[in-house]
């Protein structure tokens, strides 16, 4: 078992050399291939030999002959970025082909055109974010592009996103972009709804029968009655606090307008309206519910009360039903 091993790796060691050795052999191939396809001026197919070769055994000498390839044929930009690749290739390598590879596409980049995006003074946004085709950009920096239309944008959270479109000639021409002031989105903030305009109750007759307990029963019930209106009225006040509270924070540096507000302004206000609504909900049943206590325990007569059952539609901004009160 152990001699198997031991030739198993005998073999794999064996075998790597053997596959670099090969794929050394075919990179120097494409390589010669691509410089004869150079000299007969075949440029894309030069190119394209360049690239496998340097694919199956990259090196600053391989690279060099793409760049320079990528230049004959008018693609710049990618003669541009190979440069730069080779560059740091050779100083990895502590090749002395770094200072051509430097040399060489610092001279292309003056055959470049070239984009400089900048940001206004008076601008106080945090955080901008650039972009140039896309991609991000710094504000200040050079953005190497092709001749042509370029889009730039510019974004920050809460504010509108801006675009311009840029036309870039070409040999070097360089364009200047001054990103406008970002404008603050506005946000629709909802006004308090009004009170709803109670309808007028409805009085269904039951019958007519005498009911000498019917005084009694309605002292014991009125009580109960005017503590639960009492309750109902604590919470419309709690809710009203609360709905001043949050109208008062959004105004605090978050409301600048009447109805202009940002995004923390607009959640603020948002919430007082809900707020609003419960205080209003909770006024409008704790009233009637103290009233139909106070009523029930002063006026109720001694005999022979009339049952009766009243009901009446309740409309908010929130829900619909029906409210019912009575003698029984």
């Amino acid at each position: 078992m152990r001699s198997i091993t031991v030739a198993l790796v005998l073999a794999f060691v064996t075998a790597v050399p053997t596959l670099a050795h090969a794929q050394s052999v075919s990179a120097e191939k494409l390589f010669d291939q691509g410089k004869a396809l150079m000299k007969s001026h075949a440029l894309d197919e030069a190119c394209t030999k360049f690239e496998q070769s340097d694919k199956l055994d990259p090196g600053v000498g391989a690279e060099l002959w793409l760049a320079d390839c990528y230049e004959r044929s008018g693609k710049l930009m990618a003669a541009y970025k190979q440069y730069s690749a080779t560059e740091k290739l050779a100083v990895s390598l502590q090749d002395h082909r770094d200072a051509v590879a430097h040399k060489r596409g610092s001279a292309l980049l003056a055959k470049l055109s070239k984009i400089v995006v900048t940001l206004p003074a008076a601008q106080s946004v945090d955080a901008i974010e650039l972009r140039v085709d896309g991609a991000v950009a710094t504000a200040g920096d050079t953005v190497v592009v092709d001749p042509g239309t370029h889009i730039v944008e510019a974004s920050a959270r809460d504010y509108e996103h801006w675009e311009s479109k840029v036309v870039v000639g070409s040999d070097g021409a360089t364009v200047g972009v001054v990103v406008e002031p970002l404008v603050r989105k506005v946000v629709e903030v909802l006004q308090a709804p009004a009170v709803a305009d109670a309808a007028p109750a409805t009085v269904v007759a039951v019958s007519e029968a005498p009911d000498l307990t019917g005084r009694s029963s309605l002292r014991t019930a009125a009580p109960v009655m005017v503590g639960v209106g009492l309750v109902g009225l604590g919470f419309g006040t709690a809710f009203a606090l609360v709905a001043q509270g949050m109208r008062n924070d959004s105004n605090a540096g978050h409301c600048p307008g009447v109805n202009t507000c940002d995004a923390r302004g607009a959640q603020l206000r948002q919430s007082a309206v809900t707020a609003d609504v419960g205080a209003v909900v909770s006024f409008a049943a704790g009233g009637v519910l103290v009233a139909t206590g106070v009523v029930m325990f002063l006026v109720a007569p001694p005999t022979a009360m009339e049952k009766f059952v009243a009901v009446a539609p309740v409309v908010s901004p929130t829900f619909g039903g029906l409210a019912a009160q009575g003698r029984f």
